[in-house]
C-alpha cells in the first residue's frame, strides 16, 4: 500500500473533518504495458469522482474519466461514456490509441491497462494522475441534458458556491466552457484555447452559482435542445479548513511577484492569464515544484511533453509569482488559479511518517515509502557526510540537479545531477522518482538512509528568508508547537542552528557542533516562545539569505521531543510508545557531545548498537551498548564511548515509533 493510501485508511483520525488526503491524490507512476493498479488511497467506487491523466514525456492527450459517464470500456470495445480530453474539442476519444485505457474505478484508486498510444500506461513511460472525488466543499460531476433555453438550472452538491466549473458537450465536438467565480458570471473561457476570457451571457447567463445550482445561458458548448454534458465543479472555500481555493491575482512583472494567500500551503496549483494569450499552466509538489529553480508543468490545453520553469514558489500561507512573463506575472495582467492544500492529515502510527534502511554492500535504496519530504542519508563504513535533502529545495529527478546540505557542515547549499546507477557517489545520493525520494548508496561502502514525511502534530518544513540585523516571524503547517527547530542557511557557510523546547526561548544548539548549549543563542535570542503558527527566528548578520528549517514536535504514540538528567548507569526513556523506538537522536547539553543517531534498521538491541554522529562524516561505530530497547521508548546505558548517561550530565533528543 502506498503511503498515500496509509494516511487515506486511518478513519479514525478524520472523524468529524476533511482532510485532502481523502478526496485528492497527485500520484505518478511509470507504465508497464499491460495492466496496473494504482493505489491512491481515493475511494472513487463508492464515493464518485474523476481521474485526469498526463504522459509527462510524450506528446499525447490530456485525458479524464470520471464515475458518472464510466470507463469507457466493454470488454474490448469503447462505449460513447470513454474519455475526454481537455486539450481536445472532441465529444470522447474514439481513436483506435485508446483501444484500453483507464478500465476500473475501485475503493482505492483505479486500474489502467496498456494502449497503443501511450495516454495511460505504454511500457516505461512516466505518468501523472491527479483524482478529484466528489466531496461537499471540494468537488463535484454532474451530467445533464441541454434544452437551449436561457436560464436553465443545474443542481450540483458542493454545498457552497462553485469556484470554477469545467463543461464540455459529450454528444458533438465543442471547446470547454469555463466559469471562474474571479470572472463572474458574465464572461467565461475556454479550457481548451489560449485565448483571454470574455464576456458572453450565453455561458452562465450573467447568473451566479449557487451552493445547490449553476446557471446556463444559450450557448450550445454548454446548453442546446438535446445535448449531452458533463461539468466538473470545484468549490471555494476559504475557511481555515478549507481544502481548495479559486482566486486572482494582477501581476508585477518582476521577480518575486504577487504573494498569494490562502491560509496554508498549497500541493497543486492550476493557473491562467485572462488578459494575455496564454497556456493553463498546472503544477504540483509530486512532480516537482521547489521554491527556487525550476518546476515541471503541464498544460490543459496541450499535448506536449512535461516543460521546466520557474513560475510558482509554494511558501506555508500560499504562493509567490516568481516568473516575469506573460504565462504567469506580466505587468498589470489578470490570472485566475486554482489551488489545492497539501496534506494535512495526522498520522496514526510512525511507520506513516518515518522510514529507514541499511543499504548494505551493493543494495540501491528503494522508494518503498512513498511521499517523502524530507531525507538524509551517509556511508556507514567511509568517512562521508551527511546529506540532506527535501522537496521544497528541490530533489533531483534522474539526470537533473537537485541540492542538498550537509548536517556535519556548515557550508551552504551544493548541487548535484541525480542518478539512480549504483556507485556511492554523490551524482546517485538521492533522486526523486514517481512518488519517492531514493536513496542510493552502494558499492562496498553501505548506507544508512532515514525518509521523512511532513504531517500535523509531527514534522514540518518550511523555507523562508531572512531579513537583515532583525528577526522574522516564520510561519509555518505543523499544527502543533514545535519542539524541535533545526534551522540552515542555505547560501552561505553558516552553522546549523536548533532550538530544543526543554532548553528554553533563548537557549540554542548546533547540528554541525559537539557544542553545549548556549545561553546567549545569536539565532534564540529573542526570547519568544514558537505557537502553532509560527516561531521567531533572529538574524545578527547583514543578509537576506534563504534558510530552510525542520521542525518537530511530540505527537503521543509516533514522536517525541525529549530531556533526561543522567544517571551513570542505565535508565529508561518513556516516550509513551507501545513497540519502541524506531529512530534515536540524543545531544547533551551541559558539556561537549556529539549527535548521536541510532535506529532500527541498523539495530536498537539488547546487545551492541551501530550509530552515527549527525555532526561528523566519520565511519560508524559498532562496538558500544549505548542503548537497548523498551516498548515504552529506549533504554539509555553509560557507555565511555558515548557518554549519553553520565550522573547529573543533561540531554535532548528526538525519538520516533
Amino acid at each position: 500500500m502506498s503511503m498515500q493510501a496509509m494516511l487515506a485508511a486511518t478513519s479514525g483520525a478524520s472523524q468529524g473533518k476533511q482532510y485532502i488526503d481523502d478526496v485528492f491524490s497527485a500520484y505518478t507512476y511509470t507504465g508497464n504495458g499491460s495492466t496496473q493498479t494504482i493505489n491512491n488511497g481515493i475511494d472513487l467506487a463508492g464515493k464518485g469522482g474523476m481521474v485526469w491523466i498526463k504522459n509527462r514525456t510524450a506528446p499525447t492527450d490530456n485525458v479524464l474519466w470520471d464515475t458518472l459517464r464510466g470507463v469507457g470500456v466493454t470488454g474490448n470495445n469503447l462505449t460513447t461514456s470513454g474519455s475526454l480530453s481537455t486539450n481536445s474539442t472532441r465529444s470522447f476519444i474514439t481513436s483506435e490509441s485508446y483501444t484500453a485505457v483507464l478500465s476500473a474505478f475501485n475503493g482505492n484508486g483505479f486500474d489502467v491497462t496498456h494502449n497503443s498510444g501511450g495516454h495511460t500506461n505504454f511500457s516505461g513511460y512516466p505518468y501523472i494522475s491527479w483524482t478529484f472525488r466528489k466531496a461537499k466543499k471540494f468537488f463535484d460531476v454532474v451530467t445533464y441534458t441541454g434544452d437551449g433555453i436561457a436560464g436553465k438550472n443545474i443542481a450540483h452538491n458542493l454545498g457552497t458556491a462553485p469556484g470554477m466549473i469545467m463543461i464540455k458537450r459529450t454528444d458533438a465536438a465543442g471547446d470547454w466552457i469555463v466559469y471562474h467565480t474571479s470572472l463572474g458570471a458574465a464572461k467565461g473561457m475556454h479550457l481548451n484555447l489560449i485565448d483571454v476570457s470574455y464576456t458572453s451571457v450565453g455561458f452562465f447567463n450573467n447568473t451566479s452559482p449557487t451552493a445547490t445550482q449553476f446557471t446556463l445561458g444559450t450557448d450550445a458548448r454548454c446548453n442546446t435542445n438535446g445535448g449531452t454534458y458533463v461539468a466538473y465543479i470545484y468549490a471555494h472555500d476559504p475557511s481555515a479548513d478549507g481544502l481548495i481555493q479559486c482566486g486572482s491575482y494582477t501581476g508585477t512583472g518582476s521577480n518575486p511577484g504577487p504573494d498569494i494567500n490562502l491560509g496554508w500551503e498549497p500541493q497543486f496549483i492550476l493557473v491562467k492569464s485572462t488578459t494575455s494569450v496564454e497556456n493553463w499552466y498546472m503544477l504540483d509538489i509530486t512532480r516537482s515544484m521547489p521554491v527556487s529553480g525550476y518546476a515541471e508543468y503541464l498544460l490543459a490545453n496541450n499535448s506536449g511533453a512535461a516543460g521546466v520553469m520557474n513560475p510558482i514558489a509554494p511558501t506555508a500561507t500560499g504562493f509567490k509569482v516568481l516568473d516575469t512573463g506573460i504565462d504567469t506575472n506580466s505587468l498589470n495582467g489578470s490570472y485566475i488559479y486554482m489551488a489545492i492544500r497539501r496534506s494535512n492529515k495526522p498520522p496514526i502510527s510512525g511507520t506513516q511518517v518515518y522510514y529507514n534502511r541499511a543499504l548494505n554492500s551493493g543494495t540501491v535504496g528503494s522508494g518503498i515509502f512513498d511521499f517523502a519530504d524530507m531525507a538524509f542519508s551517509t556511508r556507514r563504513n567511509e568517512a562521508y557526510g551527511r546529506r540532506f535533502v527535501d522537496r521544497l529545495r528541490g530533489v533531483g529527478k534522474i539526470g537533473e540537479t537537485g541540492v542538498y546540505l550537509a548536517s556535519d557542515s556548515s557550508s551552504a547549499e551544493v548541487s548535484y545531477t541525480a542518478s539512480n546507477a549504483a556507485g556511492g557517489g554523490l551524482d546517485n545520493l538521492f533522486s526523486l522518482q514517481n512518488n519517492a525520494i531514493y536513496a542510493s548508496l552502494s558499492g562496498t561502502n553501505g548506507g544508512s538512509a532515514h525518509l521523512f514525511r511532513r504531517a500535523p502534530g509531527f514534522m514540518d518544513v518550511v523555507c523562508f528568508k531572512e531579513v537583515s540585523l532583525t528577526t522574522v516571524a516564520v510561519s509555518h503547517n505543523l499544527g502543533a508547537i514545535p519542539e524541535l527547530i533545526i534551522v540552515k542557511n542555505r547560501n552561505t557557510s553558516q552553522s546549523w542552528s536548533v532550538y530544543a523546547a526543554p532548553l528554553g526561548e533563548n537557549v540554542g544548539l548546533r547540528l554541525n557542533s559537539t557544542a553545549i548549549a548556549d545561553t546567549n543563542n545569536e539565532a534564540w535570542n529573542i526570547k519568544t516562545a514558537p505557537s502553532a503558527a509560527q516561531f521567531v527566528y533572529s538574524n545578527p548578520y547583514s543578509n537576506t539569505d534563504s534558510m530552510v528549517a525542520y521542525l518537530f514536535a511530540t505527537l503521543p504514540g509516533i514522536s517525541k521531543v525529549f530531556s533526561y538528567t543522567g544517571n551513570g548507569n542505565s535508565q529508561t526513556i518513556n516516550c509513551n510508545f507501545s513497540n519502541g523506538a524506531r529512530f534515536i537522536l540524543i545531544k547533551r547539553t551541559d558539556a561537549a557531545g556529539d549527535w548521536y543517531l541510532w535506529d532500527s534498521a541498523r539495530g536498537i538491541v539488547a546487545g551492541t548498537d551501530p550509530h552515527l554522529s549527525l555532526n561528523t562524516s566519520g565511519v560508524e561505530a559498532a562496538s558500544d551498548d549505548s542503548v537497548d530497547p523498551d516498548p515504552s521508548g529506549f533504554i539509555v546505558n553509560q557507555s565511555p564511548a558515548t557518554n549519553i548517561n553520565v550522573n547529573a550530565a543533561t540531554y535532548i533528543g528526538l525519538a520516533i515509533a
